[in-house]
């Protein structure tokens, strides 16, 4: 993939949030022994089934992190809601265990409620050598743009790989920030609270600063959930660059929208075209060889959408 663009395949970090939640769900019943055999079934299998090399980097960072916390009682603290991500691992009320150890591992969740203010529907299809993906979902975003939540409702015509597998619980939240770090809530299947946390990294669409581009006007219009937008084709100065079309509102929109670690839409001048601010980028194709992906924004409305997070016991799974 080029070093300006990068795009992180859904399918795999629902596999490895899955993997993730089904053990750490559990973890507190099991012997260190028998976590680290399923990690390296879970590893092997996945190299037979010809995963890449970024979920196999995934999934053996997830058997160290989890050999440190369960087998050493490390503790953790962060979380994806936004609240207070307080780092001093000397206080003791921050940890599980009462162990000071500077690697912190878990604690009780103390991210802030979620407020939503806009509901936004898409659909996406991707291509590539291992077949073609086709999936409708939807997400609340918040106020300042920065933060998303993704519910079991949101995924109900996605299909069912797309809800993650909580092992025998229940799948309630999913959270993501601008920057990354993104946490699935769910009740295990004896009715546990868990928040699974992790830093998947901005790195859906990501344009490097040291990359520039040129835009093209297509001299294309149509109306997309509501809104005239106009096509636009974006060219790199990398011969390797893949090809991008994107529609792109002609007005500004009410809205504020940052480019998030999910497939979703965005606005213009967070992307980089700085001429385009609060301009709306409600589709888009990116084409490399005989890779394709491609999202249209169905719908957007408002919707006044808050969940509180009390009560979650927090595991961190650093990448």
């Amino acid at each position: 993939m080029p070093k300006f663009l990068k795009i992180y395949k859904m399918k795999n970090l629902f596999y490895t949030l899955t993997i993730l939640f089904g053990l750490t769900s559990n973890a507190q019943e099991k012997m260190c022994d028998s976590l680290m055999k399923k990690m390296d079934f879970e590893i092997e299998n996945a190299k037979k089934n010809g995963a890449d090399s970024i979920m196999i980097g995934y999934l053996e960072q997830a058997k160290k992190t989890l050999k440190e916390q369960f087998c050493k009682d490390d503790v953790y603290q962060g979380g994806a809601s936004g609240g207070n991500n307080n780092n001093n691992s000397n206080n003791p009320n921050n940890s599980t265990t009462g162990n000071t150890n500077p690697s912190v591992k878990t604690k009780p969740y103390n991210g802030s409620p979620f407020y939503g203010k806009h509901k936004i529907s898409v659909k996406v299809i991707s291509s590539d050598a291992e077949g073609t993906f086709n999936t409708s979902y939807s997400y609340y975003l918040n106020k300042e743009g920065s933060l998303i939540l993704i519910d079991k409702e949101c995924l109900q015509n996605a299909g069912m790989d797309m809800i993650p597998n909580t092992d025998g619980g229940t799948f309630e939240n999913w959270v993501m920030r601008n920057d990354g770090i993104s946490t699935v809530f769910a009740r295990s299947d004896t009715g546990q609270k868990i928040a699974v946390t992790t830093h998947i990294k901005n790195s859906l669409i990501a344009p490097q600063k040291d990359s520039k581009s040129t835009l093209k006007n297509l001299n294309k219009s149509k109306t997309i959930a509501g809104y005239l937008c106009k096509a636009y084709e974006v060219t790199f100065k990398e011969t390797d660059a893949p090809k991008m079309t994107l529609w792109i509102t002609t007005k500004p929109m009410l809205l504020q929208h940052d480019v998030l670690p999910f497939t979703t839409m965005f606005t213009a001048d967070k992307f980089g075209l700085t001429n385009f601010k609060n301009h709306g980028i409600l589709e888009f194709e990116i084409k490399e060889g005989s890779d394709t992906a491609f999202l249209t924004v169905t719908e957007i409305i408002p919707s006044n959408k808050m969940v509180s997070f009390n009560g979650y016991i927090e595991f961190f799974m650093e990448y």
